[in-house]
């Protein structure tokens, strides 16, 4: 049942991260990127302000990475690079979200309560 999505996952997000050799450090930035989400409905302001402050200190932090760890000389050009994956990333929680979601309901494959909730983001 999951082996098509997982030839999607490796196509569209396993072979290209692999082809640009993000590290873990990058992946990791990636993905802070991507998911501190701020801005959502009913955030409080400070939770808004916090959310910028982390995505901006993860943005200095990754260029400093990038600068003086592995010594590129244009970190804005691997951050541009890094980025061009952003969509393959989100792309592929999402279709990961949609399988636990089809064979929970379709009781295909029943992962447990606490895998489900942190798959979906429900943390309380």
């Amino acid at each position: 049942m999951f082996q098509p999505s997982f030839e999607i996952h490796r196509r569209a997000l396993i072979l290209p991260v692999m082809a640009e050799k993000v590290d873990v450090y990058e992946f990791f930035a990636l993905c802070t990127l991507l998911f501190w989400d701020f801005g959502l409905e009913e955030q409080t302001d400070e939770c808004v302000l916090i959310g910028k402050e982390v995505k901006d200190r993860v943005m200095r932090e990754l260029t400093f990475y990038l600068r003086f760890v592995k010594k590129i000389q244009e970190p804005a050009v691997r951050v541009a690079q890094l980025l061009t994956l952003l969509p393959a990333v989100q792309r592929s929680v999402r279709r990961f979200q949609e399988d636990i979601e089809l064979s929970t309901v379709f009781n295909i494959y029943a992962p447990g309560k606490q895998f489900y909730d942190l798959v979906n983001g429900k943390f309380c």
